[in-house]
């Protein structure tokens, strides 16, 4: 859900709280769209109303795993989480589906990769339409190095501004699995010429486009366009670090064969 959404949702839910002012199952939703936009000192306070109010619910239980996945407490919101078994007793399909993602995360960052895996997909099922488990189950399987399956989920949501670049990269890796002569830049050129016009996207795109020059043995190419990019946005730390880690080490007395 956007930003854009989670506003307009907690307005809806604090117009609603106003008029039953004791009701548990908005206070709840109240807590879950406060996490999800990062008001985690808000979310504290409305969940401790609610804990006055409805002290022995799962719904304590399901906000403070939340809660304590947005603080980074993987291991603890791992088990808050888990604590709630089948019992995902939410009243809207999206709600459940961002819990069980949610553990998802929590497994991942614990290294329990098939967990994440299983539980990911157990939020698709919940919700099919859902873009977002659709993009926590590609990164897991890209993760596990099953390219094919995680380029075919990614595909099914090209749409999303991100997802284009993840194709790319996944490309890249996929031609490196093969010999030289065997590898084909044609598709990732037309993503990356696709994707040039996005200007919030213009790092990452000068990125792939130096990965795929060093690959290919022109680390000239590579700096010169690092160079380039490095010098309109000097800002940009990840420009200068790619630079940086780009170029072969020189050697005292040695000229820098990479200029042009």
């Amino acid at each position: 859900m956007g930003s854009g959404n989670l506003e307009s949702a907690l307005q809806l839910i604090d117009a609603s709280l106003r008029e039953r002012p004791d009701e548990p199952v908005l206070l709840w939703k109240r807590v879950v769209v406060l996490i999800s936009s990062n008001e985690l000192v808000k979310a504290r306070v409305s969940l401790e109303r609610l804990k006055s109010l409805d002290p022995f619910s799962e719904r304590i239980t399901c906000a403070e795993g939340l809660l304590l996945h947005a603080q980074g407490h993987w291991l603890e919101a791992q088990r808050k989480l888990e604590s709630l078994g089948g019992s995902l007793f939410l009243d809207d399909v999206a709600l459940p589906s961002l819990v069980l993602r949610r553990l998802g995360e929590c497994y991942l960052e614990m290294g329990q990769v098939q967990s994440a895996e299983k539980t990911f997909r157990d939020a698709l099922r919940l919700n099919p339409y859902s873009v977002e488990s659709r993009l926590d189950l590609a990164r897991v399987l890209a993760q596990t190095r099953r390219l094919d399956e995680a380029l075919a989920a990614y595909h099914q949501i090209e749409h999303v501004q991100v997802v284009p670049l993840q194709i790319a990269q996944l490309l890249i890796q996929k031609n490196l699995e093969l010999k030289h002569g065997k590898r084909n830049w044609d598709e990732i050129n037309q993503i990356l010429n696709s994707v040039v016009q996005q200007e919030d996207r213009m790092t990452d795109v000068l990125l792939l486009r130096a990965e795929v020059h060093l690959i290919n043995g022109e680390s000239g190419e590579a700096k010169r366009l690092l160079d380039d990019a490095s010098r309109r946005d000097p800002g940009d730390v990840k420009l200068w670090v790619a630079r940086a880690i780009s170029l072969p080490p020189r050697r005292p007395g040695c000229r820098d064969t990479t200029a042009g």
